[in-house]
């Protein structure tokens, strides 16, 4: 960006002050009716100044921060529209901000860069990706909030189990969450619009608020013990906040919890038993050294069990699909490779690895061949099992979500969930054995 000299009729680059928006490109310069110059950047914040480029600032923490701005213009009551590639936007030039969409009329929340006019009666004119339309000014500023505070509609446990939800006060709810792998809170804003086209916040434990689009739910994983408060408004509606208050209580859960305490338990009791015999028999430096040995060995024991737990979960279609199954099954190497292509084709384009209850009796139905026949491919041909074939398609989806940049608009839990992962542990560790490293490693080295 440069000054034009009226004296020299010269362009001047080198006379902005420090700190001054001159490097970056500019989509429009406007001046207001003040005399207030306003700054579109091609990225970035909005930025104003006065004419003297003396008293400038970048205009931040507004619901515009993170869209592509795209035009600017004065009503008669000397608010700025802003037309943004998600959503119309009124402010007053100091705090206040009205957002207008979908659910206030508009044909659609995406603006262009076309300049927008105003007629002397006030009509402003704007262009859209629908086409061009235009808003009377003295009915939107008259615009009125939805009555309608956001309300909860049902709060999930694990996909299956309903908890009930007390309304203690005015738009306040308390839940007692037992203990869960995943936690889903359902809402309302009452807007009556197309789910893809509702905008909400939510703020949790009071860490800042967070935009959720699209959708009309909350999926929690890693909550821990104890009192949370959870806030939930439509965006950029502060009168329509509701309260959630979540106390989420420690509960052993499984009958291999049941199994450690006991363990445990007996194991104190042996200790305490040994030695009160060493001492005894005299044996103190034996007896110092048994709690030791139990313990390693308790951990030791625990351990063995867990990976033979985890080893059963991903060798079980491996067992089945054992090669004496398939002696009588008469399949060439070409009826393989052929199998294997259509295969690779269905799952591309229908995508059926997105279903997290993917069975190899769902994929032999889709390909209208016997199960038995994907089953000699896996274990014979590809020496691959169904499950890490599906999980190969998961990971690969999930590394184009985050390549698109969903990562910055939805939780890694959500996107695991969407690729057809329903485990976390399941996704890490086929993750890490896909890339050879964690999902946070592999979104780092995207953005550096």
């Amino acid at each position: 960006m440069a000054l034009i000299s009226p004296n020299e009729d010269r362009a001047v680059v080198r006379k902005f002050p420090k700190g001054f928006i001159h490097d970056r490109l500019i989509r429009i310069v406007y001046e207001d009716s003040r005399h207030q110059l306003y700054f579109l950047p091609d990225k970035g914040h909005l930025f104003r100044s006065d004419l003297s480029l003396m008293h400038f600032e970048e205009v931040k923490r507004t619901p515009i921060d993170d869209k592509n701005l795209q035009f600017i213009i004065e009503d008669n009551e000397g608010w700025l529209w802003i037309g943004t590639n998600n959503g119309l936007y009124r402010y007053d030039k100091g705090k206040k901000w009205m957002s207008f969409g979908v659910v206030d009329g508009l044909p659609t929340s995406i603006f262009l860069g076309c300049v927008p006019r105003k007629e002397e009666n006030g009509i402003l004119w704007f262009g859209s990706s629908q086409g061009v339309f235009c808003t009377t000014h003295e009915k939107m500023k008259k615009k009125q909030p939805t009555p309608y505070r956001v309300q909860v509609v049902e709060v999930c446990v694990d996909n299956n189990t309903f908890l009930p939800v007390s309304l203690t006060g005015k738009n306040e709810y308390v839940v007692n969450i037992p203990s869960f792998e995943k936690l889903t809170i359902s809402f309302s804003g009452f807007s009556y619009i197309y789910p893809e086209f509702v905008a909400y916040e939510y703020q949790l434990d009071g860490n800042g608020w967070n935009k959720l689009e699209g959708k009309s739910e909350l999926p929690f994983y890693d909550l821990s013990s104890g009192k949370h408060e959870l806030k939930i408004r439509r965006a950029n509606d502060a009168d329509s906040v509701t309260s959630i208050v979540l106390y989420r209580h420690t509960v052993w859960k499984g009958w291999m919890s049941v199994f450690i305490v006991l363990v445990i338990l007996f194991g104190i009791y042996g200790v305490i038993h040994w030695r009160m015999k060493s001492r005894k028999e005299g044996k103190a430096q034996s007896v110092e050294e048994t709690p030791l040995k139990l313990a390693e060995s308790s951990v030791e024991e625990l351990h063995t069990r867990e990976e033979e737990s985890e080893q059963e979960e991903n060798m079980q279609e491996d067992e089945d699909l054992s090669s004496d199954k398939y002696k009588y099954c008469r399949m060439s190497e070409e009826d393989c490779r052929l199998l294997s292509e259509q295969l690779d084709s269905l799952m591309n384009e229908k995508r059926l690895y997105m279903n997290p209850k993917l069975k190899i009796a769902d994929l032999a139905e889709a390909l209208h061949i016997p199960s038995y026949k994907l089953s000699y491919l896996f274990s014979q041909y590809l020496d691959h099992t169904f499950y890490d074939y599906v999980n190969d398609f998961r990971i690969i989806e999930f590394k184009r979500l985050i390549e698109k940049g969903e990562h910055k608009s939805y939780s890694l839990n959500a996107l695991m969930e969407k690729c057809g992962f329903m485990s976390r542990s399941s996704f890490f560790r086929h993750f890490k054995k896909h890339t050879g490293m964690t999902p946070n490693e592999y979104i780092n080295s995207l953005e550096k």
